[in-house]
């Protein structure tokens, strides 16, 4: 069941297995936002597989920490019961125990609900440089999402979830594709060239795929939208901050930039305008190889020039090949290496995680300039 947990070891199994066709559909839904949900969907606990069980037990020394001290007792984070899950990895699960909690949504709440809302187990894993999903059970990842009969990732009637606090999910003004409101968790759990074809999928089932490509229309972001991009940002940044160089951004209140590809969410870029210089703050592109993060850079790039800009710079970290990459072939040189830069940015930002997903530590600032 390769579908189960990114950490286990098990064989993949094609798309079509893995995910209803009811993913592919859009509808008027959006995540919650968690500082004002504060977790509800944790009011009841979670089942995990045993496999899960034992791996938060053998990492427990790291996720204790982040408990309140009550709560670190590992041999009380899960009831004395098993049960029969024949979708899971062993077949058995346990399930996490509850605690009383009078402000919580319901009353009650996982024991690994912190009272911001938070997950103690995601926590930990931040703070200790790993994937902030590296000690979370299946379910809490999937949900709202569910299994149906056949194993397969799939969402129940949202017009009835949405009136359900603990759901995670809140109407929306327009139809969103399902796998846009979920992006984080179906990208992490199928990985980029899995995502990109249900992407495909979805835009082919709302008869949006031709042999043409799609065109980016690049839109300036309102004061509207400005919560939306806070948004973005705290999800692919992990807060609604940034720190460079010592100096803590806000992009949601800079010069901001979408992207969209038949109007979905395609990419975003924030920028800041000093003297003669624009500084690129941020740039995220969610359609990999569709040429957004280019279209961006450029658009930005043409009006700093027009506002009597001489440079264009920006700041990325050492792990990342691929933007360094990606910037030097479009002009850019590579002017300082601010040598252990991040260490001193997690002093302000202690959630920048250690090592990056593909094994380097996180250690250095570079500077890249561009002459407009």
């Amino acid at each position: 069941m390769g579908w189960y947990n990114l950490f286990m070891k098990t064989d993949r199994n094609p798309i079509f297995e893995r995910v209803n066709p009811r993913m592919l559909v859009a509808e008027p839904v959006q995540r919650c936002d968690l500082a004002e949900c504060r977790g509800a969907c944790c009011v009841f606990g979670v089942w995990v597989d045993l496999r899960e069980v034992d791996d938060i037990m053998r990492n427990a020394s790291l996720i204790q920490p982040h408990l309140p001290e009550a709560d670190r007792n590992p041999g009380e984070w899960f009831a004395a019961v098993e049960d029969k899950d024949m979708k899971s990895p062993s077949g058995t699960v346990m399930h996490t125990a509850v605690n009383n909690q009078p402000d919580h949504y319901g009353r009650t709440a996982c024991i690994f609900c912190l009272s911001d809302g938070k997950c103690a187990l995601q926590v930990a894993a931040v703070h200790n440089g790993l994937h902030p999903w590296r000690f979370k059970p299946y379910y809490c990842i999937l949900h709202p999402l569910d299994l149906d009969d056949k194993g397969r990732i799939t969402l129940d009637r949202a017009d009835e979830m949405v009136e359900e606090p603990g759901s995670c999910l809140r109407p929306s003004d327009r139809s969103i594709p399902l796998v846009e409101t979920f992006t984080p968790e179906l990208r992490y759990l199928f990985g980029e060239k899995g995502y990109a074809q249900l992407v495909k999928l979805s835009r082919q089932a709302a008869g949006k795929e031709t042999n043409e490509p799609s065109q980016i229309v690049l839109k300036a972001v309102t004061d509207a939208e400005r919560e939306q991009v806070k948004q973005l940002i705290t999800r692919d940044w992990g807060a609604p901050e940034i720190v460079v160089n010592g100096q803590v951004y806000t992009p949601h209140t800079l010069h901001s930039m979408f992207a969209l590809i038949d109007d979905s969410m395609a990419g975003l870029i924030t920028w800041k305008i000093t003297d003669s210089e624009c500084e690129i703050v941020s740039l995220n592109a969610y359609h990999r190889g569709a040429g957004v993060g280019s279209a961006l850079l450029a658009a930005v790039e043409e009006l700093a020039a027009a506002q009597g800009c001489r440079t264009c710079s920006l700041v990325t970290t050492n792990d990342n090949l691929h933007a360094i990459r990606f910037y030097q072939s479009r002009g850019y040189r590579v002017m300082e290496i601010r040598k252990n830069a991040v260490n001193r940015a997690r002093e302000i930002k202690p959630s920048i995680p250690l090592v990056a997903e593909n094994g380097i530590p996180i250690r250095d600032e570079v500077l890249l300039k561009k002459r407009l």
